[in-house]
């Protein structure tokens, strides 16, 4: 719906691709949040959550810079190309931020089947030692 945007669209239309996609993320993210927590033992759910959250921020502040970028290059190409409408050049910059995004979600996309299902997490057994002292050993 993004790349259907362009000088002459309505607000109504980039705010409906808009919404859309603010109301998918979540849906993604909580997917993808909750496979990638199952797969780690339940004492380092933690520890994966506090990683998962931080490299979504990182991710995230790099995407939005390639994106900006991306954004510039296209509205310089297009004033090179002897473009004069700056709602214009904006509307061409911003789908190469949009291609950028596309090309990111195929990539995750083809990765993601690419995935094993998490292992089982060892199950732990009380063990008598010398001296009467109890430890755990995982089967």
């Amino acid at each position: 719906m993004f790349f259907a945007v362009g000088v002459d669209s309505g607000v109504v239309l980039f705010l409906a691709a808009h919404i859309i996609v603010m109301v998918g993320i979540p849906f993604i993210q909580q997917s993808a949040q909750s496979a990638a927590l199952k797969s780690l033992p339940g004492r380092m759910a933690a520890d994966g959550s506090i990683i998962l959250n931080t490299m979504r921020q990182v991710c995230g502040a790099i995407s939005t810079a390639v994106a900006t970028c991306l954004l510039g290059l296209g509205q310089t190409g297009y004033a090179a190309g002897g473009g004069t409408n700056a709602a214009q050049g904006f509307v061409d910059g911003s789908r190469y931020g949009y291609m950028f995004g596309l090309v990111l979600v195929a990539i995750v996309l083809v990765f993601s089947f690419m995935l094993k299902g998490g292992e089982e997490e060892p199950k732990l057994v009380p063990v008598q030692v010398d001296g009467g002292a109890v430890e755990s050993l995982a089967v």
